[in-house]
C-alpha cells in the first residue's frame, strides 16, 4: 500500500478487466474507525489492512464495485458495508 497523505492509503492497481485500473483507498482518520472507499479485487493487501488497523466500514459508489472480495472483507475485519441503493 502507498501513502498519500498521513491518514490515507492506497491500494495496490486492480484491473478487474482491460482499460480500467482501480485502487481502493484506506482512510484512518475516522473517529468510528478506519473507512475502505471502493473494494480490492484480491486480499493481497490484507496484511497492510490489518496493520493500518482493520476496516470498520467500506463505501461502494456503484454496484460495479459489488464482488465476492465484499463478503471477505466483511469476514476478515468486521466492515460495515455502505452502498448506495
Amino acid at each position: 500500500m502507498r501513502q498519500i497523505r498521513s491518514d490515507l492509503w492506497e491500494t495496490r492497481r486492480d484491473s478487474p478487466f482491460p482499460g480500467l485500473s482501480t485502487h481502493a483507498y484506506l482512510w484512518t482518520g475516522g473517529r468510528c474507525g478506519n473507512v475502505l472507499f471502493y473494494s480490492t479485487q484480491t486480499d493481497a493487501d490484507f496484511g497492510d489492512l490489518q496493520r493500518l488497523g482493520g476496516v470498520a466500514h467500506q463505501y461502494l459508489s456503484h454496484r460495479d464495485e459489488a464482488g465476492p472480495m465484499l463478503g471477505r472483507i466483511a469476514v476478515q475485519f468486521g466492515a460495515r458495508l455502505h452502498a448506495p441503493v
